[in-house]
């Protein structure tokens, strides 16, 4: 910066020039400019590369409102298929979009259904104490202004007339806003969060307890030959988004988000679609004081920094050249100058005595402020395209101050060698319009990022009140919350079937047992006497069947019993005699007394005369575990000579199972 001390001529003639004006000199965004332009359409993509689009005549400058409706019916069969359309319901859907600014707000209503915009109303309205300094510090200014609050009240109600619970979006001043861009590696979905959280606390650390952080993800890059995510991440003061959302309660009206202007216009890229889904572009806004550029690729905001040049930068440049050629101009005239059609510029450069040889090219002059801002923006390509490896930006968006088709459009062009258009949201409505009103106060320039705010949409723009980080928990939640109500539905939908299979169970046995019943009473006795004699005939009967098979059984029981001496007979055994005992065996009960007789068995062993008495061991142990045997007792035994052979001679006395003939008599029983 000069020093005192070094001030030359030139600087002193520029600092009596500027007292000069001191006293009729005012806000810039409160000047009426001589005459408003209407809103430029943008220039369709597959177009030929232009400085600037086509001229439209001026409108009227009566009021600081303007007011967007649908043409009459007739005239929709001429609407263009391209278009702004919305993803509205069936049901009208209103929209409040407000951004908060330096010199007043910025009121955008939008009222749709169908999809279609049918309806737009935007109002500018400054502040009745006059434009705030600092815009460093403009949100925390207005927070802490004790009128602010009935202001916004006031504003906002007479906007929104007899409209009862609208949409409010409003957007925060870009100043309140730090943007950062964080690489993290390449993690699962519910992780993205927290590693982009580390990475800002590794380059930049702040409170999480008093900040809001918000983040985009941009795109795949490499790092290092890792793959790693880009991420733009969004830090905002929460003590300021709570009185903000503090004063709009207050007031009767509840925010349904709260963003910025810079993430606004992604809204309009959503819905309009004046972009390819891998372009590349940027948006060039151009302030009083300072610019900013925005890059955005895919339709997502990627970076975004400040440029210290602004048009008053371009004002003093354009002051400097002239008093080096001893000619005084004025801020007004410079100003014109810069912001002058091309039609305009040779009658106000003759008439101001720059140009005598033809020439009306003011930016010919090769002025300091705008080469400045031509590097910086040249330098910002270069340093997103090398870092973030994004392609070079096919075209520049130009927005901030009240031109179309001027001058300095064209000679950001030709100098970048990238097309400059003037950035017009309300040209891209689907269907025919009117603008009856034209902010008087600099062109609806300033009401683009309020317009742009009202196109807001919950689950697609960032919202300081419902970050990324809560709206993934909070669909994580209501996928939970689904899987469960399903679940719950199809335990109750089984439970009810099984309801109904067992009820209509219930009822086939209820019948069958009616029937059963019915035919019970037709059996029974009516006479309980007779009852009594027929039962107890039929217990004699059964006891004489019973007593009848007893007997049977002690009949055949010695048959039983040899049966089980043959089955059970080595083929070195052989039974020479068995005699049956006729005397009866008394238990050890004296009333039960059973015509069983023992069994005396005589035989030979034959074989190795080791092995005999094993054999026949064996034999006596088989024979008693059949149970109509009780015991089998070897009586005599002795070596003897059979046909030659040494054999063993033995007598065994075997003896019937008296307890199987009580078993037997008492289950039949």
């Amino acid at each position: 910066m000069t020093k005192k001390f070094d001030i030359t001529s030139t600087e002193k003639l520029l600092q009596r020039i500027r007292q000069d004006q001191a006293s009729n000199k005012s806000d810039f965004s409160a000047r009426t400019l001589e005459s408003v332009e209407p809103l430029s359409l943008v220039t369709p993509i597959d177009a030929p590369v232009k400085a600037a689009p086509a001229l439209r005549p001026p409108m009227s400058q009566e009021h600081a409102d303007v007011s967007i409706s649908a043409a009459p019916e007739k005239s929709q069969k001429k609407t263009r298929s391209r278009g702004m359309l919305l993803p509205f319901s069936k049901n009208k859907k209103i929209t409040i979009g407000i951004e908060l600014r330096r010199d007043g707000i910025c009121l955008a209503m939008i009222k749709a259904s169908s999809k279609v915009i049918e309806h737009t109303s935007v109002r500018f309205v400054p502040y009745d104490t006059g434009p705030f300094k600092d815009e460093e510090t403009l949100l925390a200014d207005l927070l802490a202004a004790p009128w602010f609050g009935h202001f916004l009240q006031k504003q906002l109600g007479n906007f929104c007339g007899k409209i009862r619970k609208p949409n409010v979006w409003c957007g925060i001043p870009r100043e309140s806003v730090k943007m950062h861009n964080v690489t993290i590696p390449k993690v699962p979905e519910n992780e993205i969060a927290n590693a982009v959280f580390w990475s800002m606390q590794k380059g930049e650390s702040f409170d999480k307890d008093n900040t809001i952080m918000d983040f985009d993800l941009v795109k795949e890059i490499q790092e290092d030959s890792l793959t790693k995510l880009l991420a733009i991440v969004y830090l905002a003061r929460r003590r300021e988004i709570e009185l903000l959302v503090d004063i709009f309660k207050k007031m009767g009206f509840t925010l349904t988000g709260v963003s910025t202007p810079s993430v606004a216009l992604q809204n309009e890229i959503r819905w309009d679609h004046f972009t390819c889904e891998d372009e590349s572009f940027s948006r060039l806004v151009l302030g009083e004081n300072k610019s900013f550029i925005e890059l955005y690729y895919r339709n997502t905001l990627v970076f975004s920094r400040d440029i210290k040049t602004g048009i008053s930068s371009f004002i003093d440049s354009l002051m400097e050249w002239a008093v080096s050629r001893g000619i005084i101009l004025t801020e007004e005239q410079c100003r014109n100058l810069i912001l002058a059609e091309d039609r305009e510029v040779a009658s106000l450069a003759g008439g101001y005595g720059l140009f005598t040889d033809g020439e009306t090219d003011i930016f010919s002059l090769d002025l300091p402020a705008p080469v400045r801002l031509i590097r910086q923006i040249e330098r910002t390509f270069d340093y997103y395209q090398n870092n973030f490896q994004i392609p070079r930006c096919s075209r520049i968006y130009l927005s901030g101050i009240s031109f179309f088709d001027t001058g300095l459009a064209g000679y950001l062009s030709s100098e970048i060698g990238i097309p400059c258009l003037v950035h017009a949201p309300f040209a891209t409505l689907t269907r025919p319009i009117t603008i009856s009103q034209v902010d008087n106060a600099g062109g609806g320039y300033r009401l683009a990022a309020s317009f742009d705010m009202a196109l807001s949409e919950p689950d697609l723009t960032r919202n300081f009140l419902v970050p990324r980080a809560v709206r993934e928990k909070q669909k994580q939640e209501a996928r939970v919350n689904k899987i469960s109500i399903l679940s719950t539905a199809v335990i109750l939908i089984a439970c009810t079937v099984i309801f109904l299979w067992q009820n209509t169970q219930i009822e086939e046995k209820q019948a069958s047992l009616q029937i059963v019943n019915s035919e019970l009473k037709k059996g029974l006795f009516a006479d309980e006497t007779q009852a009594n004699t027929v039962l107890m005939t039929e217990l004699g009967k059964l006891k004489e069947n019973s007593s009848r098979v007893t007997k049977l059984a002690e009949r055949y029981l010695p048959k039983a019993v040899l049966g089980q001496i043959a089955l059970s007979l080595p083929p070195e055994i052989k039974l020479l005699r068995f005699d049956l005992d006729d005397q009866k065996i008394t238990t050890p009960s004296k009333s039960d007394q059973y015509g069983i007789r023992r069994i005396t068995l005589q035989g030979i062993v034959t074989g190795n005369r080791h092995n005999m008495e094993f054999i026949l061991a064996k034999y006596i142990r088989k024979i008693i575990q059949s149970s109509f045997i009780d015991s089998a007792i070897v009586v005599e035994k002795a070596t003897d000579i059979y046909m030659n052979n040494e054999v063993l001679s033995f007598t065994v006395q075997v003896k019937a199972a008296v307890d199987e003939i009580k078993l037997s008599e008492k289950k039949k029983t």
